[in-house]
């Protein structure tokens, strides 16, 4: 058993021990306290309850030390099932952002309105020419709503 192991088991076995021992006290503490509320005197042992209350802190402290691996295997166990549910729940809507994404970097063609991939020269439905040829300056220039040489509106 190596170093760190040990002082894991350590903690685990003094953890648990000063836990039930202060809750222990605790609770006798506590005890004495209501009893000697009912007898109308002066409680005896409430000095048990204020040793009890730290010693039990403590003793969960050192046994979440000691646990953690334990609990941070649990959490993750509990935790990927619903992130993988989140996930197949979200495709859908993931898929849809990506193709809106994909078409605003596509090419419509002037004729037949259908997207084409960008830089594509060519219509891959019609087969016609992607660009246009501007009314005011004669330029070839891409499909749209106005030259990219002049300006001028092209329809």
């Amino acid at each position: 058993m190596n170093k760190h192991e040990r002082t894991k088991l350590i903690l685990k076995i003094a953890g648990i021990a000063m836990a039930v021992c202060g809750l222990a006290l605790a609770i006798t503490g506590f005890a004495d306290m209501i009893a000697s509320t009912g007898r109308g005197s002066t409680p005896k042992l409430f000095f048990l309850m204020m040793i009890g209350l730290p010693l039990f802190a403590v003793g969960m402290m050192f046994c979440l030390t000691g646990f953690r691996r334990e609990i941070s295997r649990y959490m993750k166990n509990e935790s990927v099932p619903v992130v993988n549910e989140a996930g197949k729940e979200i495709t859908p809507a993931i898929s849809a952002i990506a193709g809106a994404a994909k078409s605003a970097d596509a090419t419509i063609c002037p004729h037949c309105g259908k997207t084409n991939s960008d830089g594509a020269k060519f219509c891959r439905h019609c087969g016609n020419k992607l660009t246009v040829t501007c009314p005011a300056c004669g330029a070839e220039v891409s499909a749209g709503d106005f030259c990219e040489n002049c300006g001028a509106k092209l329809k």
